[in-house]
């Protein structure tokens, strides 16, 4: 029971009433640092070009359960400990209905992620980096992480172009 609280009070403070039934993410009460659109469920927000849009801040997606992987990357020296949403979380609550995620970052940059990646790796949209809030100059706001150990021996394998950071929209297809 006490394992369902956690998620059960995020999806409360995260989720509005709707009168069409469809699912209503509550409106950001910060500056947007997420967006994610594309085939997607539940939303707060509609863009001309991109349809139904889910805008998160950072206090949004801070009161969604975290998770902290301690991981490697070719960036940084030695393990550090990384802690955030797990993406499977963010695009179950988005209602997410697509085989891939585009990741775009604040320069442009773009990786395209399979979904199936989500259901056997943790990966990781990570917040913070050894217990600092990420900023842009550190590879923030968000930076997704895929954890480099046993279970994802490929990412060792110079597939790291999936470790989007400065991370700004995902777009579900």
């Amino acid at each position: 029971m006490r394992q369902l609280l956690g998620p059960l009070l995020a999806a409360a403070c995260i989720f509005a009433g709707s009168a069409s039934g469809a699912a209503e993410l509550k409106q950001p009460g910060a500056a947007i640092i997420l967006t994610v659109s594309g085939k997607i469920s539940a939303s707060n927000g509609h863009d001309e070009e991109r349809g139904a849009v889910a805008d998160f801040d950072l206090t949004m997606l801070q009161a969604l359960p975290q998770t902290e992987i301690a991981t490697t990357t070719t960036w940084t020296e030695g393990e550090q400990r990384f802690q955030g949403v797990l993406m499977r979380d963010l695009l179950e609550l988005v209602g997410a209905d697509g085989s891939q995620v585009r990741a775009i970052a604040l320069n442009d940059y773009e990786a395209v992620l399979p979904t199936s990646d989500f259901e056997t790796i943790p990966v990781l949209l990570a917040l913070t980096q050894n217990d600092r809030t990420l900023r842009v100059r550190d590879r923030g706001p968000i930076w997704i992480i895929y954890p480099r150990y046993g279970s994802t021996p490929e990412l060792d394998n110079g597939q790291n172009y999936k470790m989007v950071w400065q991370l700004r929209e995902l777009i579900v297809e």
